[in-house]
């Protein structure tokens, strides 16, 4: 709430606030609404802050200066500000910032019955490239992003790690020194052991989060099938609930959770 001044009438004060009912109707109700600014006069003195002999409180009734709903793209009233050498009212709706003159607010206030005002947009221009806000490749930190690891065979009889870090399961090779490293050696010729990213699919990645991943051994007649248990957030959950998934782990397997 905030105090305001008519000081070009009879200096009478208001109180301003912010609220998402409405008086409208019979006297004392009120109803939901959006939010809106409202105004009630203050009583000037200890003469006319009370209506009778009983102390009751006077207040008037509030006067609502906006009337914010379907005029802004369904985005509500979340703040205002008043200018305390202008005495302008600004107000946030959504990201944008408007502006209810000085002038405007003293005529709506006196004159009741006229209609809530209609605030201006303010026109600010950002000098920026907004870096904050821009897309950034974070690189990975086994120390600092390291939740869960666990050994598996791959199908050419070599180890493998199962690694949940920053929310995703990767499948990485494992060797004793960098010196068992095979350099790529040309088209055609022995490939290098890759680090792919198992879980979850690039549709889901901001959906779900991967919690933890095991290797489950399959019989030998399997052949080159590889299986794993995720435990992860559910991405049909409107609460982000756990559940269990049980997908496929080796290299030729599809990226999982691609077709939600």
């Amino acid at each position: 709430p905030t105090l305001w001044r008519d000081t070009t009438g009879d200096n009478t004060n208001y109180l301003f606030f912010l609220s998402d009912r409405n008086v409208d109707g019979e006297p004392g109700t009120w109803r939901p609404t959006t939010m809106n600014l409202w105004a009630i006069p203050l009583p000037q003195d200890s003469k006319t802050l009370y209506k009778d002999e009983t102390q009751a409180i006077r207040m008037d009734t509030p006067i609502p200066l906006t009337k914010i709903s379907c005029d802004f793209n369904g985005k509500s009233l979340q703040e205002y500000s008043v200018d305390s050498s202008t005495r302008h009212v600004v107000l946030r709706i959504g990201a944008d910032l408007f502006l209810l003159r000085q002038d405007d607010v003293t005529s709506r206030l006196r004159k009741k019955e006229s209609s809530p005002l209609k605030p201006s947009r303010l026109a600010i221009h950002v000098l920026s490239d907004f870096h904050e806000t821009q897309e950034r490749v974070i690189p990975l930190s086994v120390i600092n992003h390291f939740k869960s690891v666990d050994a598996m065979e791959t199908a050419s009889g070599t180890a493998a790690a199962l690694l949940t870090a920053r929310g995703q399961v990767w499948v990485t090779p494992v060797r004793d020194s960098d010196n068992e490293a095979v350099p790529y050696q040309g088209s055609g010729q022995t490939l290098p052991e890759r680090t792919y990213r198992l879980a979850p699919g690039s549709l889901t990645g901001g959906a779900m989060r991967i919690l933890m991943a095991r290797h489950v051994p399959l019989p030998s007649k399997e052949g080159t099938r590889r299986m794993c248990l995720i435990l992860a957030t559910d991405p049909l959950s409107p609460t982000a609930e756990h559940a269990f998934y049980l997908v496929e782990s080796q290299g030729s397997a599809p990226n999982a959770f691609n077709d939600l």
